[in-house]
């Protein structure tokens, strides 16, 4: 009966709350969708997910559920998940301040400049080194609190329209 804000949050429970968030259950048609995944509490969300295409797995097939959700996988697959895919989600502008540690080259820059962008994310974890520069620490595990703002933030800042 605890919500255990500070807790970090690992890629099945992550995915259920988005799954819940956008279409409710997905029933149990879902599963066996990774070797890792056949029909646990967690496969119909994790294969609903997977067939929607807002989560990716492994380069080795497998979705490792249990592993924490670092920053940017979990901002990747909440904006996934409300855009419908990376194509769909709003242009993004240039992001003057983004984060020192952030790279224009990875994969997740831009679902990362997108969230800054718009104002999506608690930042209360971030480091400040001088006034114009800071770290973000994106390869850090993501609590669940910051899941639950970062959702807040995207509800009231889109319309259902939008999403």
């Amino acid at each position: 009966g605890t919500f255990k804000p500070d807790k970090e949050i690992n890629r099945a429970e992550l995915t259920k709350i988005v799954v819940e968030i956008m279409v409710g259950n997905p029933g149990p048609t879902y599963n066996n969708c990774f070797p890792d995944v056949k029909n646990e509490w967690f496969a119909p969300y994790v294969c609903y997910a997977e067939v929607s295409g807002w989560i990716d797995g492994y380069p080795d097939g497998t979705f490792k559920p249990a592993n924490n959700t670092n920053r940017v996988e979990a901002i990747k697959i909440i904006l996934n998940a409300f855009f419908g895919g990376k194509e769909n989600i709003p242009e993004i502008q240039p992001v003057s301040d983004m984060p020192s540690d952030a790279d224009p080259e990875e994969w997740y820059y831009p679902f990362l400049q997108f969230a800054i962008s718009k104002d999506l994310l608690d930042l209360q974890h971030i480091t400040y080194y001088v006034v114009s520069s800071y770290n973000y620490h994106g390869d850090e595990n993501m609590t669940r609190k910051e899941v639950a703002e970062m959702l807040y933030r995207l509800m009231h800042t889109f319309t259902p329209a939008e999403i």
